[in-house]
């Protein structure tokens, strides 16, 4: 059936095939409500053929759903007004389905001929707008609770957008950038590299991420590292750029902490091989010294004792040269105890007062409750003179010097090679003159100093660095010009319930008769060590290399008591040939000797375990007493073995 109100039947015709051809539903019904038109797309949408829809009333057609949602709008359409609405209802197949209806009223010659009708499906879309605004709720909640900016910028430079972390990175509202050039944010030392990122990919072509400085609120500018690509249009013409930005001030300050450590690591390891063989020929030298002062029987005794006296002490500064190196290098062997550092700090202030003069005041705040720690005694006493001389020199007008002990508790450790738990703080406070950032950046630099030339050598916090580190410990320091420096010293309370020895105290060297196997690769160490040796009463038996050592148990028919080996040579090393002599000699003691060493046996707190050992550059009293120590009885020269 063809509209009636249609003017004729060749236009009628005409219209109809146009708006077969139409996707939407396209349907008119008369005054009545009858259907007098009914497309193809009116066929697919609503599910009704138009055979089955022509003559009848269109709303009995529909679906209730649909049919409420039309009424009102049907009616007022038919009253003369044109209307519109949205409704969801369900399609042929139950499924959920969205329309889209206009309806318009259909008059000729003001005669009212009914209302054409032109519905579409807008399922797709709406899921599509509703993927799109869950997909932009998503993007916002990326964007602004992300901690790198995200921005949007002209190909120029101009900001369009930036993200909340605005205000995070750089102190200020992301407003303060939409509108403005980038060269209001980017240090203008930076800027050509930005702009020249920019230009690249204006050009289609890309770009690495690149590091730049930025203005921060209070006029200070940070680093930053950022990465740009370019937004292309759907003819893909680049219109925008799109870039992240994010702060990399704390990794520059690891970096720089990395590189300190490897040139700290460089200048410790060449220390360790210096004081090495420094200490071989401070062995020889102290060594020999103390074999012609107790031999000497010259008429000129007198002068020459002098003169021995003075290569004497010069050994032993040379020595304690050579502690401070291995100190710093961290190369220094650890003979480890339980030890309370209330007792070291009020040991060590007998000594403070006679350095420290009478203009400086002494307060310490030590920790009633202080728990142990596990370290080296002399390296510790080492580190608080150390701080203290330190506190000294920045004081030259006097001041107040203040010593603290407490218990700390890290559940974060402040380095990531420390272990969260409990630790013993030893803090030294004094009213000095201070020193600024750049000062404080380098102050366990080795040969850094704030001195006068010829005040010092730079060592002493190195030193101090050095021995924490070693002791797994941390160090940390306050200061500030005019005010005062504060060096805070962490180490790990001690788990051990095994209380530290206590020193072996007195000026008799202790001798003995038993064999000793001496195992030294360097000849002149290995002489002054015999002489040594022999003169204390021992009998001797020495060897060049681990072999030799083999070769002569295997050749002697008496006891051995004891193996004197160094630790570091050639071939084999002190560990393995103490191992190769214990299993032919059962029950023989080992002592080691080095000035320092990376052998595994001196490594890893194994000293802790008993290993005996003792450091470069020996000397009479030392190697008698250890020797006694490990051999049991005591007797002076000329005695016998109790």
């Amino acid at each position: 059936m063809k509209p009636t109100f249609l003017s004729t039947a060749s236009e009628q015709s005409r219209i109809a095939q146009l708006f077969q051809q139409v996707r939407d539903a396209v349907i008119m019904i008369d005054p009545a409500g009858v259907v007098g038109f009914w497309s193809l797309g009116a066929a697919q949408i609503l599910g009704r053929s138009a055979p089955d829809a022509l003559n009848r009333r269109y709303l009995d057609l529909l679906h209730p759903l649909c049919r409420v949602a039309q009424v009102p709008h049907i009616h007022r359409a038919l009253e003369g007004e044109e209307t519109s609405t949205e409704w969801q209802t369900v399609d042929a197949d139950g499924q959920p389905q969205w329309l889209e209806g206009n309806f318009r009223p259909m008059h000729e010659a003001g005669t009212r001929l009914g209302c054409g009708i032109l519905l579409r499906d807008v399922t797709k879309w709406r899921a599509a707008a509703a993927a799109l605004r869950e997909s932009e709720a998503r993007f916002r909640l990326l964007t602004e609770n992300a901690t790198d900016l995200i921005a949007r910028l002209t190909l120029n430079g101009v900001f369009l957008y930036a993200s909340p972390a605005t205000q995070t990175l750089f102190g200020a509202p992301e407003q303060a950038l939409v509108g403005n050039h980038i060269r209001e944010l980017v240090h203008e030392d930076d800027l050509h590299r930005v702009l020249e990122v920019f230009d690249a990919l204006a050009e289609g072509r890309e770009a690495n991420a690149f590091p730049h400085r930025c203005l921060t609120a209070d006029g200070s500018f940070i680093w930053c590292e950022t990465s740009a690509r370019a937004f292309c249009d759907v003819a893909g013409k680049v219109t925008e750029i799109v870039t992240v930005t994010r702060s990399i001030e704390e990794r520059r300050r690891f970096e720089a902490r990395m590189q300190n450590s490897q040139r700290m690591e460089t200048v410790g390891r060449l220390a360790g091989g210096v004081a090495h063989d420094f200490n071989n020929l401070l062995t020889v030298i102290n060594g020999f010294s103390e074999i012609i002062l107790r031999g000497l029987a010259h008429p000129d005794a007198a002068r020459i004792s002098s003169q021995v006296q003075e290569i004497r002490k010069a050994g032993e500064r040379a020595s304690a040269l050579t502690r401070q190196l291995l100190a710093f290098g961290r190369q220094q062997v650890q003979t480890r105890t339980r030890v309370n550092l209330n007792d070291v700090v009020e040991e060590t202030q007998k000594l403070v007062g006679r350095v420290l003069g009478e203009d400086i005041e002494i307060e310490l705040e030590l920790d009633a409750n202080l728990s142990p720690i596990h370290a080296d005694v002399g390296q510790v006493e080492q580190v608080l003179m150390n701080l203290v001389l330190n506190a000294r020199d920045s004081m030259p007008d006097g001041g107040l010097l203040t010593i603290a002990t407490q218990c700390v508790l890290f559940d974060e450790p402040p380095e990531d090679d420390l272990r969260a738990g409990q630790y013993v703080m030893l803090s030294v406070r004094d009213t000095g003159i201070g020193m600024d950032e750049a000062a404080r950046a380098r102050a366990f630099e080795p040969f850094f100093t704030t001195k006068e030339l010829g005040q010092g050598a730079g060592l002493g916090l190195a030193v101090v660095h050095g021995i924490v580190k070693q002791s797994h410990g941390h160090i940390a320091i306050e200061s500030e010009p005019g005010v005062g420096t504060t060096i805070r010293v962490y180490l790990p309370r001690s788990e051990s319930l095994v209380n530290g020895t206590s020193r072996v105290v007195g000026d008799v060297v202790l001798c003995g008769r038993e064999t000793v196997l001496l195992v030294e690769d360097d000849a002149a160490v290995r002489g002054v060590t015999s002489a040594m040796l022999r003169a204390l009463g021992y009998r001797v038996m020495e060897a060049a290399g681990g072999m030799e050592a083999i070769k002569r148990c295997r050749e002697y028919a008496g006891p051995i008591h004891l193996v004197l080996t160094d630790v570091v040579m050639p071939l084999m090393n002190g560990r393995e040939v103490a191992q190769r002599v214990q299993k032919m000699v059962p029950g023989v003691k080992t002592l080691y000797m080095s000035g320092y060493t990376d052998d595994s046996i001196l490594r890893h707190d194994i000293l802790d375990e008993g290993v005996a050992f003792l450091s470069k550059p020996i000397s009479h009293e030392s190697l008698g007493r250890k020797l006694r120590e490990m051999l049991g009885g005591r007797l002076s020269s000329g005695g016998s073995v109790g």
